[in-house]
């Protein structure tokens, strides 16, 4: 037997060479075994290796290191390659005074988690553990308040996010005529805000990446500057309203 070329080849011929023993008992008695031992043998190699990524990558997301922390009873914390993530809700967002709201919040893979109220003050700071923790807080403010929570992460990393909680119907001496007063400009200042903001909602909508091609440049720029006036006008009025609000609380006290 002749193996590549046969002997009737030709110029090829010279390239002939015999088949070894070997090679003739490839195909001989036990072959279809051998063949599905190797087979087996490859798809056990793959499997090994396979799982030997996916060790490294478990060990790539959670590296331990020397430092120590409470989060870990055996002195170790844990450096994360995930992404802190952290979530706020208040439910309800909206309430009348006298009333309470609960702050519910969620964290992933922080170390520490605090509450600010207001301008900065701490109303909740707590060490957590490594994963996904969450908790709950009951808050009774007497005017609308903005609440931050803010993460710190194992690679001390911060995220914060903040949520803003309204209060309505404020339960002041309505007999003084400065109270009255000042609850008559509070209700105006509202209306204008939330007024000024559907305009301003609706010149951007006319402003967005479709109709700009279908108006004059000089259409735009007046657009733009009325924005511009909007947003200033919309500050303007907050200003006012905090302020309002200020001396509502003075004169409640």
């Amino acid at each position: 037997m002749i193996a590549l070329f046969g002997q009737d080849s030709g110029s090829f011929s010279r390239y002939a060479r015999p088949y070894t023993p070997r090679e003739r008992g490839e195909r001989g008695p036990g072959w279809l075994s051998r063949l599905m031992d190797r087979r087996r043998q490859n798809a056990q190699e793959r499997a090994a290796q396979r799982a030997e990524e996916d060790r490294r990558r478990r060990e790539q997301e959670a590296t331990p290191t020397s430092d120590t922390s409470p989060a870990n009873a055996q002195g170790k914390t844990w450096t994360s390659r995930r992404r802190l993530l952290l979530k706020l809700f208040i439910k309800p967002n909206q309430i009348n005074y006298g009333e309470t709201a609960n702050l519910i919040w969620g964290t992933r893979d922080a170390k520490q988690v605090q509450i600010f109220e207001g301008s900065g003050r701490i109303i909740m700071s707590r060490k957590v553990s490594r994963g996904f923790v969450s908790g709950s807080l009951k808050v009774s403010p007497k005017v609308r308040t903005n609440y931050t929570l803010r993460a710190t992460g194992y690679d001390n990393s911060t995220r914060q996010i903040v949520k803003r909680l309204v209060v309505t119907q404020l339960a002041l001496p309505h007999g003084n005529p400065k109270t009255k007063k000042l609850l008559e400009d509070k209700k105006y200042y509202e209306g204008r805000i939330r007024k000024e903001k559907e305009q301003l909602s609706g010149i951007k909508r006319n402003l967005d990446e479709n109709n700009r091609k279908k108006l004059h440049e000089s259409q735009i720029n007046a657009g733009l500057k009325r924005i511009r006036k909007k947003e200033k006008d919309i500050k303007d009025y907050e200003a006012k309203l905090d302020e309002i609000e200020r001396m509502l609380r003075s004169n409640y006290r």
